[in-house]
């Protein structure tokens, strides 16, 4: 969803809710939790992990302005109705 243009993620979302759910029959989920992260601790942690463990970040690590568009979409996803709850916390 990060690649289509913020205005049209909203239909892109519900296109692919009704594609897993409806036409491919997943099973929905009970409850998702979405775990929200600054971009900027994020690439402190991927930077860390690199240095400890002596690797390097994969092309999407690299790029922080495609972290943070990754954010801002996880985000307006976490606020569409598709990502709502569909069983009540107890």
């Amino acid at each position: 969803a990060v690649k289509c243009a913020p205005e049209e993620r909203g239909d892109f979302l519900r296109w692919l809710d009704d594609f897993e759910h409806e036409k491919l029959g997943l099973p929905r989920p009970d409850l998702v939790l979405y775990l929200d992260m600054p971009t900027l601790r994020a690439v402190e942690l991927l930077r860390r992990r690199e240095s400890d463990t002596n690797t390097h970040a994969d092309i999407h690590e690299l790029d922080t302005q495609y972290l943070a568009a990754c954010r801002e979409c996880a985000l307006q996803a976490a606020g569409q109705e598709v990502w709502s709850l569909t069983a009540p916390l107890l």
